[in-house]
């Protein structure tokens, strides 16, 4: 049986939603990056490239 699950992408990472009793979130992932850099900032500005 294929199950279906809430999936969500934010900040470039992604979570998924599992409740064992199928309901929809019950809250919203915060925001991290939300006040420490100006609107048009990414993950890859907080998370430096390394190689």
């Amino acid at each position: 049986m294929i199950q279906v699950r809430h999936v969500r992408e934010q900040n470039e990472c992604i979570f998924i939603w599992n409740d064992a009793l199928g309901r929809d979130p019950l809250f919203d992932i915060p925001d991290i990056f939300g006040g420490m850099y100006d609107e048009n900032s990414t993950a890859d500005d907080y998370y430096p490239r390394v190689p």
